[in-house]
């Protein structure tokens, strides 16, 4: 088994496929996305695995994770240096970027404080523990039932008034 320090040592599918796995896709996910197989999307995950040296998929993706940055850091300064005089000032600054992702991060907060029984929609994957995520289908269920005794209940006393 070769452990691998970089993940150029993936091949090109293996490194899509742990990427989607890190954003936390599922085998036919991943392979509906790539139009392959979901039996060979599993077989790049298991030899991604292998070659990174982890037990499972979550240590893979962790490993993956951790070496993708590392890679993405080497490169970023290297870039950095070479591109820094050829910056357009045009191009948004890291605190712009920063402020605009503080300002959505904001909507999503004020989302969820109007309606904190209810979960948030749209947006992102949603990466709430099972037990919360059970406690609001519990929610919405007991409240689709209200919603359709008030209409029942609505209708028979629609009934009795009519002549």
């Amino acid at each position: 088994m070769v452990v691998s320090d970089t993940p150029s040592q993936l091949t090109r599918r293996q490194r899509e496929c742990m990427t989607l796995v890190a954003e936390g896709q599922t085998a036919k996910e991943i392979a509906r996305a790539l139009g392959i197989s979901h039996r060979t999307v599993e077989q790049h995950i298991a030899t991604a695995i292998e070659t990174l040296g982890a037990s499972n998929r979550l240590g893979a993706v962790a490993r993956f994770v951790d070496l993708e940055q590392a890679e993405q850091s080497r490169n970023n300064s290297a870039d950095e240096r070479a591109a820094f005089m050829l910056q357009s000032p045009s191009s948004p600054s890291e605190s712009e970027l920063l402020e605009e992702s503080d300002a959505a991060a904001d909507k999503t907060s004020e989302a969820v404080e109007r309606w904190p029984f209810l979960p948030p929609i749209g947006g992102s994957r949603n990466a709430a523990p099972r037990k919360v995520r059970l406690g609001w289908v519990v929610r919405i269920g007991i409240l689709a039932l209200m919603l359709t005794c008030i209409l029942i209940l609505s209708i028979f006393g629609l009934v009795e008034l009519a002549p």
